[in-house]
């Protein structure tokens, strides 16, 4: 059974979608892959998952830095995107990595010698769960704001949010 909520944050909507035990996905409204390959009903009632996430969600756009995970996190994807949204989770707030960086971490920790630049971004461009797996956090070469599935503009503001608090 999956259970949701729509949480109302400064830059719009948030789809909030958990099970029992785990969160499986935080989608802006209209971003791209909402609800990813979720076909199952989605019952809008709040469990603990959810007011555990909701709480997450009202710290970090307070500015709250130093926040810990208390919940399972649970993404639907491949193998490889999930190996990929790991290496996300390993970026720190206020920090940014390019997909060059999160794609060396990506061939060292999985002792591959090739590896796409393309393929990390897809991966990442996939991610069901935005802000908690933070891929808004890596950028293009040169410091360019490029490929948030949420709108750019959602990225920027979460980078400077985050750059002011850091």
């Amino acid at each position: 059974m999956l259970y949701g909520k729509f949480y109302n944050s400064p830059i719009g909507k948030i789809l909030i979608v958990c099970d029992e035990s785990s969160l499986i996905g935080l989608w802006f409204d209209n971003q791209k892959y909402y609800k990813n390959d979720i076909n199952e009903e989605i019952i809008f009632k709040n469990n603990e998952i959810i007011n555990e996430v909701s709480l997450f969600l009202d710290n970090y756009f307070k500015g709250c830095s130093k926040q810990v995970i208390n919940f399972k996190l649970n993404p639907k994807g491949t193998n490889f995107q999930k190996k990929v949204w790991n290496i996300l989770l390993d970026t720190n707030y206020g920090e940014i990595k390019t997909y060059k960086e999160i794609c060396e971490v990506y061939k060292k920790r999985n002792n591959v010698d090739n590896m796409s630049y393309r393929a990390i971004g897809s991966a990442i461009s996939k991610n069901p769960i935005s802000i908690i797996i933070p891929c808004h956090r890596v950028i293009g070469k040169n410091n360019k704001l490029v490929g948030y599935a949420g709108g750019v503009d959602r990225k920027k503001y979460l980078l400077d949010l985050e750059r002011k608090y850091k």
